[in-house]
């Protein structure tokens, strides 16, 4: 069933695999839309596959160039990118510096 939140090429989300990146999932899933979820555990993403059928996975850590060129040259035509993926660093920002936002 189309709704407003039916797209054409489809949605990738970063992170997609647990917690509020596999929430957006289940969400733009059950609104009938093509669903790639992408993070660096195969064994989580096969996980969150088992449980929504018909999505699809990507083995990506997306902190690496070609990994990032990879998933565009893979997925050319999504309509929706979700950048969930994240990075946690435990420091106060005056010791991360610039050069530790850095991808």
């Amino acid at each position: 069933m189309k709704t407003e939140l039916t797209m054409d090429g489809g949605v990738l989300i970063t992170g997609g695999a647990t917690g509020i990146g596999f929430a957006f999932a289940r969400k733009f899933h059950s609104a009938g839309n093509r669903v790639i979820i992408v993070g660096r555990s195969e064994n989580a993403l096969s996980k969150a596959a088992n449980s929504l059928s018909g999505i699809e996975t990507g083995v990506a850590d997306v902190s690496v160039a070609s990994d990032r060129e990879r998933l565009v040259a893979e997925f050319p035509d999504i309509s929706i990118l979700v950048n969930n993926a994240g990075l946690q660093v435990i420091a106060p920002n005056h010791r991360i510096g610039a050069a530790g936002y850095r991808v």
